[in-house]
């Protein structure tokens, strides 16, 4: 069977009920459609546990007979369920074990001051045995003292120019030093001047510890304020020296708001584009009643190398050949070619021999998985893992939303995946930091770095393995590393947890079996002819 058609640019027709889009669970091969994908606790490291194994048999048991009577054991327990009656609702205190040891051994009972601290067996088979009652759950700790209030590390601070005052006389206001405000001045290049600031100049500073271990809280980012946006920035390196950066303009809450809500509502054909690809998909698959577990093939077929998120605009197309669907046997995706944005991606059928897997690979027979990249970088050593931890340069625990790999500056940092670079620019306690958009809600980024590769800016593409840029040690770093994140639809998830499925490599024997089926299956459509079911 052949179906060959334009990708509907409306959606809710046929394709009603459509799951629902789940990144996480797109890339998870074999997972079941109900399966819930949720990122796993941090692991926390245990204390030290040294095990020791000893043979019974050289171990000499010795049996002591108890004194106590049978009156004596009645007496004890009744003893206890008196405390337990007295205490009412509230816990009752056990018998202390020292007085329990005295009892069985028949030796006089300790000082009542002595039940609470530590105390030896009087017996000489109990000498080695001490015995201390300490309540359940409750650590003794030394009382640390903690200020009555304290600035946060970081932090974002608007000052205002007062009427007359200039550039020095803010900035020595909030605390720089004078060589810091010379540095700031020089690095301005002539935007400030002696003279008056302008009455109300708006003034934004970032105060953080300086980029060496050890250094002070600090300003290392200044940014001349024009209509609330960033007119001139400087900011401080790894080496202590401020140098202009460009910030990205903000776009306006009520405008971001306006253009999500526009794009939002432009379903329709006379917009910028139509569905989105996802319901796009199901809705032209539907329509010509291709069997629903073939559109969810496509989806995962197409999933690793396509963004169904984005919208599909005339003259999209998709075509699929497929076998029909016969009794006791499931229809399968013999070929399929999906057109998006005047980019075609044709695949094939292939029936491993040794192993019997079915996979789908283009042309060439090379292999659609290769989404994202666990360890973006040529060489390195992991420092720190994903989860909470103590911030070396913070001195405070927090959540490492990343993995750290480290190696020496200059180290080449690659592109995890295809996609397009959302920012590439100084970013606060990130240092040179990276972030690159990819298919289906994905965001990988990478920070600290000491320089970005050639040509890498904002809205320009890179492909999985590109050189993107260079360990550094930028930024709040106490040595030089990357620190790679991974977010989906907004939040972080472990890197080295997520699945990546890599699609094997079709070398020899199995690339030369793969060209005869992909032969195949193209000599079985150029016969067929007219005899295939062509749907429109």
């Amino acid at each position: 069977m052949r179906l060959a058609s334009n990708l509907s640019l409306t959606s809710g027709v046929y394709a009603r009920d459509i799951p629902p889009f789940n990144p996480l669970r797109l890339f998870a091969e074999g997972g079941q459609p109900n399966e819930r994908y949720v990122e796993p606790p941090a692991e926390i490291a245990d204390a030290d546990v040294t095990i020791v194994k000893r043979d019974l048999a050289t171990l000499t048991l010795t049996s002591a007979k108890s004194v106590l009577s049978d009156a004596d054991v009645i007496a004890q327990i009744e003893e206890e369920r008196a405390n337990a009656a007295a205490a009412g609702r509230r816990r009752a205190l056990p018998l202390p074990p020292q007085l329990l040891l005295s009892r069985t051994l028949g030796v006089a009972a300790p000082a009542e001051s002595d039940l609470l601290a530590y105390a030896p067996a009087t017996d000489a088979r109990f000498s080695g045995i001490e015995v201390r009652v300490v309540p359940e759950n409750v650590t003794n700790a030394l009382k640390t003292p903690i200020a009555a209030s304290r600035e946060p590390l970081v932090e974002d601070r608007i000052l205002l120019a007062k009427r007359g005052e200039n550039f020095e006389q803010v900035l020595r206001g909030a605390g720089a030093a004078p060589e810091q405000i010379r540095a700031m001045i020089q690095a301005f290049g002539g935007r400030v001047r002696p003279q008056a600031l302008p009455d109300g100049q708006l003034i934004q500073a970032l105060f953080a510890p300086g980029p060496r271990p050890g250094d002070a809280r600090q300003i290392v980012r200044v940014s001349l304020l024009k209509d609330g946006q960033p007119e001139a920035t400087v900011a401080i390196n790894d080496k202590g020296a401020f140098l202009p950066v460009a910030l990205a303009r903000q776009e306006p809450a009520a405008a971001q708001r306006k253009s999500t809500r526009a794009e939002d509502e432009d379903e329709g054909d006379g917009g910028r584009g139509g569905a989105r690809l996802y319901e796009s998909l199901y809705e032209t698959a539907l329509r010509h009643d291709l069997p629903r577990p073939l559109i969810d093939d496509l989806v995962r077929i197409f999933s690793y190398d396509l963004d169904f998120q984005q919208r599909v605009h005339g003259g999209d197309s998709l075509e699929v050949i497929f076998t029909d669907q016969e009794e006791g046997e499931r229809a399968e995706i013999l070929s399929a070619s999906l057109t998006v944005g005047g980019e075609t991606r044709k695949v094939f059928r292939f029936h491993a021999p040794e192993d019997g897997l079915i996979d789908y690979f283009d042309e060439e027979g090379r292999s659609l998985k290769k989404f994202l990249l666990r360890k973006p970088i040529t060489d390195a050593e992991m420092r720190s893992g994903f989860g909470m931890r103590y911030h070396p340069v913070m001195r405070y625990s927090k959540m490492h939303t990343g993995v750290d790999w480290a190696n020496r500056i200059g180290t080449p940092i690659l592109a995890a995946g295809n996609g397009t670079v959302l920012k590439a620019e100084w970013d606060s306690g990130y240092g040179r930091r990276i972030e690159i958009q990819h298919a289906n809600g994905y965001v990988t980024t990478y920070s600290h770095q000491s320089g970005f590769a050639k040509g890498i800016a904002p809205g320009a593409k890179v492909r999985q393995g590109q050189v993107i840029g260079y360990i550094g040690n930028t930024g709040l770093s106490t040595g030089p590393h990357l620190h790679y994140e991974v977010m989906v639809n907004g939040n972080f998830v472990n890197p080295m947890k997520i699945r990546v499925p890599r699609g094997r490599e079709l070398q020899g024997r199995t690339l030369a079996e793969y060209k005869r089926q992909r032969d195949e299956i193209q000599g079985l459509i150029e016969r067929s002819g007219g005899a295939v079911a062509q749907l429109r």
